[in-house]
């Protein structure tokens, strides 16, 4: 049977909530390993298509990837689809905004010829002698290819922020027509094996090891029992970064501090597991490269108290402006590599700068500096999953594949200052602002 869906709104600019085109009667119509959505919508004033979204209903999974549809459509199609209920989410974009929509359940008919999965039938339990609490439902994760419009711990300043630069890395990396040419997938300006940033690198880079999908970035590590050039290497890994130049095609976003503005820098973020090597950064540089290196954070898992996974290990933040300020924190109270959490970085005009894992303050990291960066400084954005040489131990890391997960990046500028300092402001292709 079709299910009618609950509706909801989602924002969008430059108009009222009711005079913007949103989703409405969506129905689900099973079929063979498939569901068909169908919906109306309730103006076409502004309209400039829809968006279409999956999850299975049982599971907390993310949201596929968007299926981006014109203005005249009224249904999709979504195949390849396995025999369980799943949650269909359809927004109404407004002049490319996501605006109205509906979420709508169905579960998909088995092939013919094939019998449903049998139900199996939960075993009986003694009922419990006492209630047990009531437990508070989890918040909602919000759809891939999306990121905040405001970041997680800092207060909001006068005006309040503005996203000056945003990648929910919804699309491939590449230059090519709806590609993500904000950041190029090397450490080097070609596709092929490029070098690391330090002399005790265990890895080479290659675009072979830059990948998006459902959890956005996915920069992996590769074990390689053939030695690797240059430097006879025996792991291949994944970075993307902001190219000073050299690669056609891309357009680079770059920030300049000391022009009284406040940023913030945020990522959202799976560690890579870690035995004695993991080195996975979230950072910025220049030119100029010297002087300019500013670690938002870095992982050192390669450290010479290196014991089980990251219980041990650094985190630590580092501006190489003068005087070089950082700080460091030993060990993680929660594993960084068993789920996503969020690492944000704010700036103040004054060079001081503190940071937030998922909006908690980090007393270690709070009100470090001031540095003293000269406003002549163009940083572009990197995220690199690094191996480097432990001091101490050998690295248990001897075959297969690892992965840094990187759902989102953004930087955040005071709206008073909006665009200062910035070159190439907007977001990545595929990425809104919620």
């Amino acid at each position: 049977m079709a299910i009618l869906g609950a509706a909801f709104v989602a924002s969008a600019a430059a108009a009222p909530a009711s005079a913007r085109p949103a989703v409405t009667k969506l129905q689900i119509t099973p079929g063979e390993e498939s569901l068909k959505p169908s919906w109306r919508v309730t103006t076409t004033v502004g309209l400039t298509g829809f968006r279409v979204r999956w999850r299975p209903a049982a599971a907390s999974t993310s949201w596929s990837r968007p299926v981006e549809l014109g203005l005249k459509r009224r249904s999709y199609k979504i195949p390849g689809l396995s025999v369980q209920g799943y949650e269909v989410l359809v927004r109404a974009l407004y002049e490319e905004r996501p605006a109205g929509g509906m979420i709508a359940a169905g579960t998909p008919l088995p092939k013919v010829g094939e019998e449903p999965p049998p139900k199996e039938e939960p075993p009986e339990e003694p009922p419990p002698e006492e209630e047990p609490p009531p437990q508070e439902e989890p918040p909602e994760e919000e759809p891939s290819g999306t990121v905040s419009a405001k970041p997680a711990g800092p207060s909001t300043p006068l005006g309040g922020w503005s996203v000056v630069y945003a990648n929910a890395f919804a699309a491939p990396i590449g230059s090519g027509p709806g590609q993500d040419n904000t950041l190029f997938p090397n450490n080097c300006s070609e596709y092929k094996n490029c070098e690391g940033f330090n002399s005790n690198e265990m890895q080479v880079f290659n675009p072979s090891a830059v990948s998006t999908g459902p959890d956005g970035l996915r920069l992996t590590c590769t074990h390689t029992d053939t030695a690797q050039s240059p430097g006879s290497k025996h792991y291949v890994c994944g970075v993307v970064k902001g190219l000073g130049s050299g690669a056609p095609g891309y357009r680079i976003f770059y920030w300049s501090p000391n022009f009284g503005q406040t940023l913030v820098f945020q990522t959202v973020a799976r560690f890579p597991p870690n035995t004695g090597e993991a080195d996975p950064g979230w950072w910025s540089n220049g030119p100029p490269w010297s002087e300019s290196e500013f670690d938002f954070f870095e992982g050192g898992g390669w450290g010479s108290q290196h014991t089980t996974g990251w219980k041990t290990d650094d985190l630590f933040m580092s501006w190489f402006a003068p005087p070089h300020p950082s700080a460091a924190k030993r060990g993680f109270d929660v594993d960084p590599s068993a789920g996503f959490h969020t690492y944000t970085t704010e700036v103040f005009p004054t060079g001081i700068f503190s940071e937030w894992i998922d909006g908690v303050p980090q007393p270690w990291g709070t009100g470090i500096g001031p540095a003293f960066p000269v406003n002549s400084i163009k940083s572009g954005l990197i995220l690199s999953y690094a191996l480097r040489t432990c001091s101490s131990c050998s690295t248990s890391f001897t075959s297969g594949t690892r992965e840094f997960d990187v759902r989102s990046i953004a930087v955040y500028e005071d709206s008073m200052h909006r665009g200062v300092g910035i070159e190439n402001e907007g977001l990545a292709p595929g990425t809104t602002v919620e």
